[in-house]
């Protein structure tokens, strides 16, 4: 069969499809061999490769040997596609889906959907025809559709549901995911709308198209529709999830070159074996078909040259005269003349034997077949017949022998051993294997190589035969007891037929052995890519490898590594940038580490400080004097930081003198005998931070302008002020000197400034604590008077309360024998008649009164009584203050009352009088006066200053 351009095109653009559709397959699965969606896109594009392959070779094919593989993959891999789209569509979008209790449905679903994959290699193996029940019976080449192949019990279920029921099922969570669904990501719901066009643009080829293109067209086109598509969704959705791409970078990365170098190689190696079959077909067919066209023309022109032989025996007259004498010596010449005949004879027109060209007895040939169809008009006869006088199987030609009026006078005939006609023809050699034969009408073996075959007369029972008898002529394949044969048949005018065949098996033997050659080179070539691709990978890949090892010892702490540079292009350069990266680092670090030293060092320090605050504090905490504070945090201080020299000065109260209180050293303590003193602002560092308030540090004492040598400290090299400050005042100056130059910092300023801060607050807090202490001595002074007072005046009336068993209670006044006067700051104590006195005194230590409890002497007190009565005393004492401050409290208030009620009857009336009767009035009943009255001093009384001007105007005296 002859491929026409479009098939031709089909064909090749079939092959390439499983081409690029094997290499994706591939590609997607070394790019992430562990991602379920990778696995599943993988193995689309593997099934897809299969369909489009089995395509090719099915429009290729021109017998039905030639397609069962092609027919089997086809079976088994189209129903895949559309449940494999399903699934992908879903674990692309919503792999969630799949999970949970819903995923025995999807399990269910994809079971029966591909189901037709075990079931085609059931029907293969076993010939169920549950599903697959084979290549057509009259197939003739090309194309065939799956129904003709596929049409077992299942095959219509399947059908429906793989292939016409899927699309559908597939396009309804697309659309749910492309439109209604909410929320949803756009590029998801880009994806989606992707993958529905797949299945729109699949419908419409199947539904639309297919009238208007071919069967194999159509699928073709919906391959690879679904190819690109599916393609570019996973692709798109690979590079949106960034999916973590595991194991080594150098082993993917030669998988990949791999997966797509070795389908390459594969396919080129079978393009060449199925070229080379091609052309080897064509060149044996060719090979066949010359030696059939030799033999034919051979046989004929053979045939030809006997046939005229016998025409001329019938056209001489000696023969015409149908004598036994007369025909006797022309056929004996006859056969003197040709070698091959073995017998030429003449029979009559009964079919007796007239004259022969042997010296046997005449025979009778009535019976032979040549015989009856000359008698019946036949131009001539062959017959292939066991010769009764040559005692073989022989050839005989017979002719009608007719007088001028044409009528049958009988026959002449000659008889050929086959034998001597297989030497005549010369058939040649057709391989180890084939053969070169001739048949007569009646299929009977004229001519063979093998003996066994013309021994007899032997009717061949041969396919070759029943295609030239079914009216086959030229190429043929076919299958005789079990073996492939080749063959070329031909016919000649009188209906003999010749085969040229061999076994296929010999004529693809030397494309078996092209075959395995390719293969070996095959093999050797992807041995060799396989071998150089790891070598340029991993020459490529070592210095990679070398500054991995490099950036990870780096990493580790190794920071004295260095990446070796072992070619001058990117990696290279990148060795090169990475090394001066490391020496850079390195300077760093060791810049680092020194500044890390000093840093360290400082922090030390500024702890030492922080823990010497601290110390100040917990001193703050516990002293309250001034001097002794100042002569902790100076030890402290000195102690903790090894300085020459620390001492504090404090300002006076004019603030023009700063003065020495506490010191260190022994030059200090010189310095403090002599009452050392600097003027505010003035004198050295000192005077001049107590001045401006703010820090000042001398790195070298010698070059700073305002230090003022100390004779008594003559070892000082570097010294530092920081003011004392509470608020915005200076109240004294922290003064430390080192004996080593630039021995402080700007952050020994900062550290020691929170310092001297504590400093400042300890004395204030001191000052203040000694300021409040004695206020709250002068107010418990005044609390004292004040409350004694308040009781003087209450003894007047009353001194106290005695209580009897014998005379029960009774008060005591103040003249009474019984009042008990304990001294000021006395305690407790017993009598000689066990009377025990205890001072009823107030928390501020005012007493005002005792409390005596007395009883016989054959009770003495217990301490525990004693305790008790003591504790008694105290809550007596602080109720009885209570209640004295409360009566004055209500007898003020009243007071207060009454006050205010005179002013709103003086506030009532405008007339003076009026207003000084009736204070008068009121002031005396309420105080019960003897006398009230108001003086009023005039104007011309206050210049003499002694009262003697004054104008007494008055009321009239109260009385009771």
């Amino acid at each position: 069969m002859t491929l026409t351009p479009l098939q031709q095109a089909l064909q090749m653009f079939s092959f390439f499809s499983a081409l690029v559709q094997l290499i994706l397959a591939l590609y997607i699965l070394g790019l992430n061999v562990r991602h379920t969606a990778n696995r599943l896109v993988s193995t689309l594009f593997m099934v897809l490769s299969m369909n489009s392959m089995s395509m090719g070779l099915l429009l290729g094919a021109t017998a039905a040997h030639q397609i069962r593989t092609a027919t089997l993959f086809l079976a088994a891999t189209n129903p895949l596609i559309g449940p494999l789209l399903f699934v992908i569509a879903i674990f692309l979008l919503h792999p969630e889906w799949f999970r949970g209790r819903g995923r025995g449905g999807w399990y269910l679903l994809l079971v029966l959907t591909v189901l037709p994959l075990p079931l085609t290699f059931v029907d293969a193996v076993w010939n169920t025809n549950l599903w697959y029940t084979g290549v057509p019976a009259d197939y003739a080449g090309g194309f065939v559709s799956l129904h003709e192949y596929a049409g077992g019990s299942l095959g219509l279920p399947i059908r429906i549901l793989s292939m016409y029921a899927m699309p559908f099922l597939t396009l309804a969570p697309l659309l749910y995911i492309g439109f209604w669904e909410k929320p949803v990501a756009s590029e998801k719901r880009t994806l989606a709308i992707w993958l529905m066009g797949a299945q729109v643009g699949a419908l419409v080829i199947q539904f639309g198209l297919w009238p208007v293109l071919s069967a194999e067209a159509a699928i073709m086109a919906t391959n690879t529709v679904f190819a690109v598509l599916y393609g570019y969704v996973a692709f798109r959705q690979m590079l949106s999830e960034r999916r973590l791409q595991r194991g080594s970078l150098r082993v993917r990365l030669t998988a990949l070159m791999l997966s797509i170098a070795l389908p390459i190689l594969v396919s080129v190696v079978l393009l060449l074996i199925n070229q080379a079959r091609a052309l080897l077909e064509q060149t044996e067919f060719r090979r066949l078909e010359a030696i059939n066209r030799s033999l034919v023309v051979h046989t004929d022109s053979w045939l030809n040259f006997n046939i005229g032989a016998l025409e001329q025996l019938t056209e001489d007259s000696q023969i015409i005269l149908m004598d036994q004498r007369a025909q006797a010596p022309v056929l004996r010449a006859v056969a003197a003349a040709y070698p091959h005949i073995s017998l030429v004879s003449t029979v009559d027109a009964t079919g007796m034997n007239v004259a022969r060209s042997d010296t046997r007895l005449p025979l009778d040939y009535s019976s032979r077949q040549w015989f009856l169809e000359i008698l019946a008009g036949e131009p001539g006869a062959f017959q292939v017949l066991a010769s009764r006088s040559l005692g073989r199987t022989a050839l005989v030609i017979a002719l009608p022998i007719r007088d001028t009026n044409e009528r049958l006078l009988g026959a002449v005939m000659m008889e050929i051993a086959l034998t001597d006609i297989v030497r005549e023809l010369q058939l040649p050699p057709v391989g180890e294997g084939g053969i070169v034969y001739l048949v007569d009408s009646e299929d009977n073996v004229v001519a063979h190589p093998d003996t066994t075959f013309i021994a007899r007369v032997n009717r061949i029972s041969n396919p070759a035969v029943d295609l030239l008898r079914a009216g086959e002529r030229g190429d043929v394949r076919f299958d005789w007891s079990g073996e492939l044969w080749w063959g070329h048949i031909n016919a000649l005018d009188n209906g003999w037929g010749v085969v040229v065949q061999q076994p296929e098996a010999e004529i693809m033997a030397s494309l078996q052995q092209f075959r395995q050659i390719t293969l070996v080179i095959l093999g050797a070539g992807a041995a060799l890519i396989f071998v150089f691709l790891g070598l340029a990978v991993r020459q490529a890949f070592a210095p990679i490898i070398q500054l991995t090892e490099t950036a990870i010892a780096i990493a580790e702490g190794d920071i004295t590594r260095t990446a070796p540079v072992q070619s001058a292009d990117e990696i290279g350069t990148l060795a090169e940038a990475f090394n001066s990266m490391t020496a850079q680092l390195r300077e760093s670090i060791a810049s680092l580490e020194h500044r890390v030293a000093d840093r360290t060092r400082e922090l030390e320090r500024r702890a030492e400080y922080l823990a010497v605050t601290a110390g100040v504090s917990r001193v703050v905490a516990s002293i309250l004097d001034v001097d002794d504070l100042l002569e902790r945090v100076v030890t402290l201080i000195s102690e903790r930081f090894d300085f020459y020299h620390t001492g504090i000065f404090l300002l006076d109260v004019a603030g023009e003198w700063a003065v020495l209180r506490t010191v260190s050293s022994e030059g200090g303590r010189r310095m403090l005998e002599r009452g050392h003193r600097l003027r505010v602002g003035e004198q050295g560092i000192v005077g001049y931070v107590s001045g401006t308030g703010r820090p000042r540090i001398a790195l070298d004492v010698d070059e700073d302008t305002v230090w003022v040598e100390n004779p008594d400290l003559p070892l000082t090299r570097s010294e530092m002020a920081l003011p004392l400050v509470i608020g915005e005042q200076v109240i004294g100056v922290l003064d430390v000197q080192s004996t080593e130059a630039e021995a402080f910092t700007m952050e020994d300023v900062t550290t020691l400034q929170i310092l001297a801060d504590q400093i400042a607050v300890a004395i204030q807090n001191a000052r203040l604590f000694r300021e409040s202490q004695q206020s709250l001595r002068e107010m418990q002074r005044a609390y004292g008077r004040q409350v004694r007072e308040g009781w003087e005046r209450r003894i007047l009336t009353q001194v106290g309360y005695q209580y009897t068993p014998a005379g029960g209670g009774r008060s005591l006044a103040p003249d009474s024998a019984h009042a008990v006067r304990i001294p000021e700051g006395a305690g407790h104590r017993v009598l000689e008649d066990n009377t025990l006195l205890v001072p009823l005194r107030l928390v501020g230590g005012v007493s005002f009164g005792a409390l005596r409890l007395r009883r016989d002497l054959a009770h003495p007190w217990l301490s525990q009584e004693i305790d008790f009565v003591v504790k008694a005393a105290q809550d007596i004492a602080q109720a009885l203050e209570v209640a004295r401050l409360f009566e004055e409290t209500r007898s003020r208030a009243a007071r207060d009352r009454l006050v205010g009620e005179i002013g709103a009857e003086l506030r009532a009336s405008l007339d003076p009088d009026t207003i000084i009767k009736t204070t008068l009035q009121e002031l005396g009943q309420v105080l019960g006066a003897q006398l009230a009255a108001v003086e009023i001093t005039g104007p011309q009384s206050r210049g003499a200053g002694d009262g003697s001007g004054a104008v007494t105007r008055s009321t009239g005296g109260v009385d009771g």
